[in-house]
């Protein structure tokens, strides 16, 4: 199934994760659609419009962001479940009980040059097709929300989602 969205721009401040988070929503709430997505963006933005402050910063704490799935794919050859690192019920919208999220960590530009240092751009594309192929099975609609700019991630995640938005600011 083709339903995975990476949205993009390389600019900040244009409404990447607005966007992201009211299509999440009114996608779960108005047309009942199973709704992953996955945050990352090292500012965390999405991350932190779904879920509190304390909450964010225990699955940080604890290991169970985005960062920490890659790094263990990516760095570490570990056999990482990607289903481990996905919270439910992350909305505070009441009809929107079908949002989950993939949550982001400030790591995420360590990680990037972790791959870079490593020359592990292959390996970092094949997690991404891994996890998104693994998504597509079971979510209605996954979008990413990427940070600004162009990176190694953000360019994994554009080769392998199925469609791209890039929302500007008039």
């Amino acid at each position: 199934m083709r339903n995975t969205i990476a949205v993009m721009n390389t600019k900040g401040g244009v409404g990447k994760s607005t966007l992201v988070l009211a299509l999440a929503e009114t996608l779960s709430a108005a047309h009942n659609k199973n709704v992953l997505v996955i945050d990352s963006d090292a500012q965390a933005t999405a991350s932190n419009m779904l879920m509190t402050v304390n909450d964010l910063y225990r699955l940080q704490r604890d290991g169970l962001t985005i960062v920490d799935y890659l790094v263990a794919k990516v760095l570490r050859d570990e056999d990482a479940k990607w289903s481990d690192f996905v919270i439910r019920d992350v909305s505070d919208v009441d009809d929107a009980r079908s949002v989950y999220l993939m949550p982001s960590d400030m790591q995420l530009t360590l990680f990037e040059r972790e791959v870079s240092k490593e020359a592990a751009h292959g390996k970092l594309r094949a997690s991404i097709a891994e996890v998104l192929n693994a998504v597509r099975e079971i979510f209605d609609i996954v979008l990413i929300d990427c940070p600004p700019g162009l990176s190694v991630l953000t360019e994994s995640w554009l080769r392998e989602a199925d469609f791209h938005i890039s929302p500007t600011k008039a």
